[in-house]
């Protein structure tokens, strides 16, 4: 338990887990854990609202704790969502002021309600912030490359503000909501019969896959077995950075290093796709337009490895 929000006599607590990247760069994936009935006091199971959510959080970080990644992560259950927000509000505040670098989050609310079988998904991105908007569009694309059977609808100007992505909003913090469809809307919401006999899981599964391509698209995998292999026997490298995550057709490598060292490009099992031209040392960086438009859309990583050192950066390549 690592955050808590004290509002008058009562005390709620955020649980927060955080997975060590590279650096201190954090993406986070969150959901509220509390649950509410349109009578006060009354127990309510919430399994759509929002055990689901919260579901997806716990089974990203299962599945993520197993890999090392280049960002940190942050997986977050937020208390006191259902009386305003309480806790979102607070880890967030905390945040900011302790300085933390938050480069996204994606919010997971009510991810399992879908009683006229058509897999639709809305995702709602602030209005006001473009990143926000961009961060949309990549889970539309995300959806296409992973072939989910999802269909989405993403809401920019009529996008709701009625959960814990808001406080990220109000700190200019790209963020998004993952909701099931508005238009077929879960009529248990807020009541006792809000219960797992009532969800389809099978479309919560789709959701989850979804924010967990997400996550680890942001994240950015360190290394995958079968990469590390075509090592090459060079000194030390320097550095090595992509102008983009998210490529179309063509993107910049930018690489420092005095030793002359090939770039390679694996795809997401861990086979050699694409052997670039060797790039001679230099004493300052070199940037140097690489072409991709010939691969299948996936994801990727652009690698450069010596005896001691390996270096490798991961894109997500849509069309």
């Amino acid at each position: 338990i690592n955050a808590q929000s004290s509002i008058g006599s009562d005390t709620m607590y955020n649980v927060v887990a955080t997975l060590p990247g590279k650096d201190s760069l954090q993406v986070i994936l969150c959901a509220h854990y509390d649950a509410i009935t349109s009578t006060m006091w009354t127990y309510t199971p919430g399994a759509d609202d929002n055990a689901s959510g919260v579901m997806g959080v716990l089974e990203a970080a299962r599945i993520m704790g197993t890999h090392n990644w280049q960002h940190t992560l942050r997986f977050v259950l937020f208390s006191g969502e259902e009386l305003g927000l309480w806790g979102s509000e607070a880890y967030v505040k905390d945040a900011v002021e302790a300085g933390d670098s938050m480069i996204a989050a994606l919010n997971m609310d009510m991810i399992a309600y879908n009683s006229d079988v058509l897999p639709h998904m809305d995702i709602h991105c602030n209005p006001s912030d473009a990143a926000s908007q961009d961060m949309g569009q990549m889970l539309i694309e995300l959806i296409d490359i992973y072939e989910l059977d999802i269909v989405p609808d993403q809401h920019i100007f009529d996008a709701t503000d009625r959960s814990d992505h808001y406080w990220f909003w109000q700190y200019d913090i790209p963020a998004a909501l993952l909701i099931e469809d508005f238009d077929d809307f879960n009529p248990f919401f807020h009541t006792t019969n809000d219960r797992l006999s009532k969800l389809d899981t099978a479309y919560m599964a789709e959701a989850v896959r979804l924010a967990l391509g997400w996550a680890a698209s942001e994240a950015g995998l360190v290394e995958e077995p079968g990469i590390r292999d075509q090592a090459l026997e060079q000194p030390e490298l320097v550095s090595l950075r992509l102008s983009s995550a998210v490529v179309h057709n063509h993107l910049w490598l930018e690489i420092s290093s005095p030793h002359s060292l090939t770039p390679v490009i694996y795809d997401a099992s861990g086979q050699r796709v694409k052997t670039l031209e060797t790039i001679q040392g230099s004493s300052g960086s070199v940037r140097i337009p690489i072409e991709v438009s010939d691969l299948p859309r996936g994801v990727y990583w652009i690698t450069v490895s010596a005896k001691d050192s390996f270096v490798s950066e991961r894109f997500v390549l849509v069309r």
